[in-house]
């Protein structure tokens, strides 16, 4: 099984539910976002876990 290198880019951004960090692909898909608030708790040992919410890719779940 080959190896096969994939580059996401960060961004900060805020919504009306509060900031959320948005993961991008290289051509500017949103690929998956986390709520900062949950994140900082999670990192602070105040939760356990933290969801990380993705968008599906539609044309590779219809080929397979």
């Amino acid at each position: 099984m080959s190896e096969e290198e994939v580059r996401l880019y960060l961004r900060k951004g805020k919504s009306a539910n509060g900031e959320y960090l948005y993961f991008f692909s290289r051509s500017g898909k949103l690929v998956f976002y986390i709520d900062i608030k949950r994140l900082k708790q999670l990192l602070a040992g105040e939760r356990d876990w933290v969801s990380i919410v993705g968008k599906k890719n539609r044309k590779a779940e219809e080929s397979n």
